[in-house]
């Protein structure tokens, strides 16, 4: 209906426009110069009012009116240009201004009485701040349109371009060269003639075995330079050919060789360890690119047509029970779930937003819930409270830990947030070591982890990033455990991310299923490969991420098993006593000695 109202608007536009080139006032067309400036102002379609205009004028005007005319109009045009070009887009009056001067122009270079010319600039002007005010608000749908463009449509092209920029800049990272694994006859050579430079060039035979034989002597340098790659040394005895015979000084020879392969290894490495950083950059940079496109396509996913209904049902629904509502928006996650987002105000009493849900769930018949970050109640000042859909499931969890003896600080560290979409996250971090380092490194992980989710980073995001922090961390390798359980709280699902963290275990009725890990801790490499599985959850079952102290602890061959009977021994339904069930096992098994920090972290999950 807004469509077809305002194509309708579009036409009857251009009609006033050809009556304002039609219209005369003794002889003058006042009309048309005030209107297409109008039109320049608002920037209303400017290039199809001028020949319509120009065309409404030829059937009344004479040729003479049309050069006066015409031309004042472009140069009003030209004028608008100039201005907006300079990023001073002239406002009403301004654009009133310049159609008075352009007919004032036109009028003295044609020749035109000036005293007549002078008063018709003054009606131009008035005219043309009329006309202005009039077009916003006979056209209010499409200033509304487009400043929903200005924010949505470019607004939107400008995080993509971005996002397109950080690809661009990921792709010239991987454009430079590789890692080696080794050195290449172009290195040996190097080397080699490192020798020439720094050894031999004090030996009175340099010449002879650097001008006279250099083929000779360049070769069996670099395939001793192999051979101690290979070998890890050079026997003097085992040096063939020409050099074995001639050089005066073979072993000081080969022990300097040794010093120059050492140096070069060492150079190697430090290259190696550069283009990990490197790739590593190009992964964030990767990620940067692809969470700024989900972002655009999160923030600008705005509700079409068919929620225009659903709009003012929820609106009417609300004036019923005295609430003020100022605007309401609706908007949908990626996953699928309606979000609402409503300005209101009371007229009187306060109101708690819960009980607001419960109009708005009866208008949508889906039921919906205030935002955990929004307000819990609502008063006679205006305040925005977002809605979304309420959850199927609720989750409790609970955790135990004990600390290696002589130790201030366990080494593990765990967090449990609850994310914008529905998710709750747990992690569990175990650092590498015990003690206050391996606390830090641990602790490091789960903030991390926290704010890239509250952030609205996907987890594997997340993950990829946190790793990519680590390889990049100065000072000694910095390695942890990453266990991430996520349960979506709509349909029950839970996926468990692994980055070297020990198994988890679901606890159904009467038996336990066991997750398992054969990946690396993050920051081991550049790349994270974790492995990745997801389980449906029920009424009832529990998921039990652990450390891998209380694995050791609880071994005894056949630890799998062992962790299986403990885990049904638990008869208990609340999350935090059975952690610290499972943890008071361990304890006994090990007679109360750990040989490493021990960390249990328990969930529950229940439908509502």
């Amino acid at each position: 209906m807004e469509v077809k109202l305002y194509r309708f608007k579009i036409v009857l536009l251009h009609g006033i426009a050809f009556l304002a080139g039609y219209t005369s006032i003794f002889s003058c067309y006042p009309f048309s110069v005030a209107f297409f400036a109008a039109a320049c102002a608002s920037d209303r379609f400017r290039y199809t009012i001028f020949p319509v205009i120009v065309l409404g004028m030829t059937l009344t005007a004479e040729v003479g009116q049309l050069l006066l005319y015409a031309p004042a109009m472009l140069l009003v045009l030209l004028l608008s240009w100039i201005l907006e070009g300079k990023k001073r887009a002239p406002n009403l009056w301004v654009q009133g201004i310049l159609a008075a001067a352009s007919l004032l122009a036109m009028s003295w270079a044609l020749g035109e009485d000036l005293y007549a010319a002078a008063g018709e600039a003054v009606l131009v002007l008035s005219l043309t701040v009329m006309f202005a005010l009039l077009l916003d608000s006979f056209l209010i749908t499409n200033t509304r349109s487009q400043k929903e463009e200005i924010i949505h449509g470019p607004g939107k092209m400008k995080l993509e371009e971005s996002a397109e920029v950080f690809r661009r800049l990921a792709g010239c990272f991987g454009e430079l060269p590789h890692k080696q694994t080794g050195f290449n006859n172009e290195d040996r050579d190097r080397m080699s003639l490192q020798m020439s430079e720094q050894f031999c060039s004090s030996c009175s035979k340099c010449l002879e075995c650097w001008e006279k034989n250099y083929y000779d002597t360049m070769t069996t340098t670099s395939d001793l330079f192999e051979q101690l790659e290979q070998q890890g040394k050079v026997a003097p005895e085992k040096v063939r050919g020409r050099m074995a015979t001639q050089c005066i000084r073979l072993r000081a020879y080969i022990s300097e060789m040794g010093k120059v392969f050492e140096r070069a290894r060492v150079n190697l490495f430090w290259y190696n360890r550069l283009i990990e950083n490197r790739e590593a950059v190009a992964g964030q940079l990767t990620e940067m690119a692809n969470m700024m496109t989900a972002v655009a396509e999160d923030i600008y996913d705005t509700g079409g047509p068919e929620d225009l209904s659903l709009k003012d049902r929820i609106d009417r629904a609300l004036k019923r029970e005295q609430i003020v509502v100022k605007k309401t928006s609706l908007s949908q996650k990626k996953n699928g779930r309606r979000e609402v987002y409503i300005t209101m105000r009371t007229k009187g009493n306060c109101i708690s937003t819960r009980e607001i849900a419960g109009y708005i769930t009866g208008v949508t018949e889906v039921p919906m819930v205030p935002r955990k970050d929004s307000r819990r109640v609502l008063n006679k000042e205006l305040a925005t409270v977002a809605f979304v859909e309420d959850t199927a499931y609720r989750v409790l969890h609970g955790v135990a830990k004990a600390v290696k003896p002589g130790q201030q600080v366990s080494g593990d560290n765990f967090s449990f947030v609850r994310t914008d979409e529905g998710q709750a996250v747990a992690c569990l971090s175990d650092g590498m070591g015990y003690g206050v380092r391996a606390c830090r490194e641990s602790q490091t992980v789960v903030e991390l982890l926290e704010r890239f989710l509250e952030a609205g980073f996907p987890k594997e995001t997340a993950l990829k990033m946190i790793n990519s922090t680590m390889v990049l961390a100065d000072g000694e390798p910095n390695c942890s455990t990453i266990d991430v359980c996520a349960v979506d709280l709509y349909d029950g699902v839970c996926e468990f991310l692994k980055l070297g963290a020990a198994a988890s275990y679901i606890r159904r009725d009467h038996w336990v299923e066991l997750i398992q890990s054969t990946s690396l801790p993050a920051g081991v490499f550049h790349q994270a490969e974790y492995d990745r599985s997801s389980k449906k959850l029920f009424d009832g079952d529990f998921v039990i991420l652990v450390s891998d102290g209380l694995i050791d602890a609880l071994s005894d061959g056949g630890e799998d098993d062992r962790m299986e009977s403990v885990i049904l021994d638990q008869k208990s339904a609340n999350p935090k006593e059975i952690a610290n069930g499972i943890l008071g096992e361990a304890l006994e098994k090990c007679n109360y000695d750990p040989a490493d920090d021990m960390t249990v972290l328990v969930l529950g999950i229940w439908k509502k």
